[in-house]
């Protein structure tokens, strides 16, 4: 009932290194802990099929946006020793498509790479650039629509994407500073199934 490998004395050396270690494991079976006195939670996945990966990052990154809870350090947090600035947001759908772009521009004293993300409930879409000192790029994302609206529907067993005005949200981290925004339309409701 053990983990495999050297799982046991990694965590075990993790947790001794830092006492907020937080345990996520994925096993169907019951696993022995020998290290569980030592961690300061644990999360026990399971195999919880495809949702698995956003279950968890709704547990350990987004509760704090439910609660309304401060937290130091937050989705999209990052070792980056600049400043950026978005602007000129443009959001268009061409077809079946959802295009994004942006202009963003490091306005601090040394060379960083920030990526843009859409703050609190989903991440549709994410792109790195490094910027020197000083210097702007205009970065663009492209995703299929029916990818950014849909929502799996367990009664219907289908996606859908419902007919709305959708949010457009680019920022450096989910604490949305420096935000620039832009929205779109979603026409028609429509259901499907598969990719």
């Amino acid at each position: 009932m053990s983990l495999p490998g050297h799982m046991d004395a990694l965590i075990s050396v993790v947790s001794a290194a830092n006492p907020s270690t937080i345990v996520v494991m994925q096993s169907g079976t019951p696993v022995a802990m020998p290290w569980i006195s030592s961690v300061k939670a644990l999360v026990h996945a399971w195999y919880g099929g495809n949702e698995t990966g956003n279950v968890i990052a709704d547990i350990l990154f987004r509760k704090h946006e439910i609660l309304d809870l401060l937290v130091l350090f937050l989705f999209g947090h990052g070792p980056s020793y600049t400043t950026f600035l978005f602007s000129d947001l443009k959001v268009q759908k061409i077809d079946k498509d959802l295009k994004v772009t942006v202009k963003v521009s490091n306005t601090g004293s040394i060379a960083g790479n920030p990526s843009i993300r859409r703050p609190k409930k989903e991440l549709k879409g994410f792109k790195k650039v490094f910027l020197e000192k000083g210097e702007s790029k205009v970065m663009e994302v492209i995703i299929e629509t029916k990818y950014v609206t849909s929502f799996w529907d367990e009664i219907r067993e289908a996606w859908i994407s419902e007919k709305d005005s959708y949010e457009v949200i680019i920022t450096r981290s989910s604490e949305g500073v420096g935000a620039v925004k832009g929205s779109f339309e979603v026409e028609k409701t429509v259901r499907w199934n598969g990719l």
